[in-house]
């Protein structure tokens, strides 16, 4: 009986054997994405909106069209991403819940778009643990907890990815207005994703020449983001000041930071290299899938190689100048990613239970890094200060932002800010925006703005790791200097959420 079994096993035709293979790996990769989504979902629940969320609804709240363009405008980020919450916030409201929604669902859609999508020079394999390696990526999982625009960029740079994917394959005028369209969409949401469609361009006439060429009209569509740009740069440039711009420039000490963004937690790297050398112990068995690759190897290799060198002029222009902070490599990350898979499929073809072990090791790595940090109270926020002043019915209060970009904000900006978690409640107050430049006494002159104002409330927000910060040379001591007043630190160092009333 036993070898009759076997003998209608080894009997069976290549294609069940392969669907069957497929079958399960698809139904490995849906679990993964439900954790992974799982994980976006529950990690910033109960969590106070930290400083730059408070910006998105500061930005968005309260405002006429000409208005919100105008905050637009002022604010140094790009203005996609604020007109989206802007509609959507009329919708569903200025809630927590209502402003991390978009990104929540931006990032379960993200792993779905590369699922979904037929990609040339790409096995279904391939896709589908490139799919999970995208939502299992920690950063990835983070951001869609986040009130701001990074999903949103992660879900529009790996549209774009996909393609520019079809572009190179085949080149033509609908596959050339559908790449320029996702691009002109990621600039639009964050500007250092031009880096990226700069690159993917470059790589697309090098490969094609005169095929690239004969889509040139395509590149019209760029011409809204070109224009608003160009619009934005006076702007732009007041925040591209060396002393105004709040992150340190580059040292070498500095790439391990950016290659743990990549991938970390360590656990996941190690694991996978754990995972190779066991493949390369055990009898060859790749899996029944296993294929050539259509096309060969020219997609991948030209999307891994675009990103590679959009991720480098980033990381550049961080040594160059203070311009860098590791999100800003999101852009590339479906690129990189998808380096890490392909090489892992080197792997996979002589042990194909490689695919499926992939998946679990990077999912598992994403959920441990997920709970460490969302495990832990965002410390930047001022919510729960901006709560306890108003139930104390604050009136008015004196609010500093002490940050090296404060000298350009306008005092509405600050305003907006200050007032936001206050107006958002129906307990509105007047802010009096107080800007502390660097080495200037800080506790005199919020209590000089303060005054004696009965209902007047003091909120000071810093992080000493960034320079020129005025808690720096004069830490806080409101309470030593004048004992009528009673304050709370709500953060905790480096950061400072300092909140005094009397």
């Amino acid at each position: 009986m036993a070898d009759a079994l076997s003998s209608a096993i080894v009997a069976q035709s290549p294609c069940a054997v392969t669907a069957w293979w497929e079958r399960r790996l698809t139904i490995m990769a849906a679990i993964c994405l439900a954790g992974a989504a799982a994980a976006r979902i529950l990690s910033g629940i109960g969590q106070p909106l930290w400083l730059d969320e408070a910006w998105t609804g500061a930005i968005v709240a309260h405002a006429d069209l000409r208005g919100l363009l105008h905050r637009i405008y002022l604010d140094p980020n790009a203005p996609l991403y604020y007109l989206l919450m802007y509609g959507w916030s009329l919708l569903f409201g200025l809630s927590d819940l209502a402003l991390r929604t978009p990104s929540i669902l931006f990032g379960i859609a993200t792993p779905l778009l590369v699922w979904r999508t037929a990609t040339p020079g790409l096995a279904l394999e391939e896709r589908l643990t490139w799919a999970v390696v995208l939502a299992s990526w920690f950063p990835g999982i983070w951001y869609a907890t986040d009130a701001r625009c990074y999903a949103l960029l992660l879900f529009l740079c790996t549209g774009q990815t996909l393609a520019y994917a079809r572009l190179i394959a085949t080149p033509g005028m609908r596959r050339a207005f559908g790449w320029t369209a996702w691009s002109t969409l990621a600039i639009l949401t964050h500007y250092d994703a031009g880096f990226l469609a700069l690159c993917q361009g470059l790589f697309y006439l090098a490969v094609h020449r005169r095929a690239a060429l004969r889509t040139w009209p395509a590149a019209l569509l760029f011409l809204p983001a070109a224009g608003w740009i160009a619009w934005h740069l006076p702007r732009l440039a007041e925040f591209a000041r060396p002393e105004v711009a709040w992150y340190a420039r580059l040292g070498p000490g500095d790439l391990p930071g950016i290659l743990d963004f990549f991938f970390a937690p360590r656990m996941v790297p190690l694991g996978l290299a754990v995972l190779a050398v066991v493949a390369l112990l055990v009898r060859p068995r790749p899996s029944p899938a296993q294929r050539p690759r259509a096309g060969g190897n020219l997609v991948p290799v030209t999307i891994i190689a675009a990103g590679l060198a959009a991720g480098g002029i980033v990381v550049a222009l961080g040594f160059a100048r203070p311009s860098f902070t590791l999100r800003y490599l999101i852009p590339v990350a479906p690129a990189v990613l998808l380096g890490l898979v392909l090489a892992m499929g080197s792997v996979a073809r002589r042990w194909g239970v490689v695919w499926p072990a992939t998946m679990a090791i990077c999912l598992c790595g994403g959920l441990m890094a997920t709970w460490g940090i969302a495990s832990q109270p965002r410390h930047y926020s001022f919510e729960p200060a901006a709560a306890d002043l108003a139930a104390a019915g604050t009136r008015r209060l004196a609010f500093a932002w002490d940050n090296p970009a404060s000298p350009v904000l306008r005092p509405s900006q600050l305003e907006a800010l200050g007032s936001f978690f206050f107006t958002r409640t129906g307990r509105p107050v007047a802010v009096d925006p107080v800007v502390l430049r660097p080495g200037e006494d800080a506790n005199a002159a919020l209590l000089r703005a303060a005054g004696t104002a009965p209902r007047t409330a003091i909120l000071w927000l810093y992080d000493r790791s960034v320079h020129d910060t005025a808690a720096i040379a004069t830490p806080p001591a409101i309470a030593a200097r004048d004992p009528s007043w009673r304050c709370r630190n709500y953060g905790r160092d480096p950061i400072g959420v300092i909140a005094c009333r009397r």
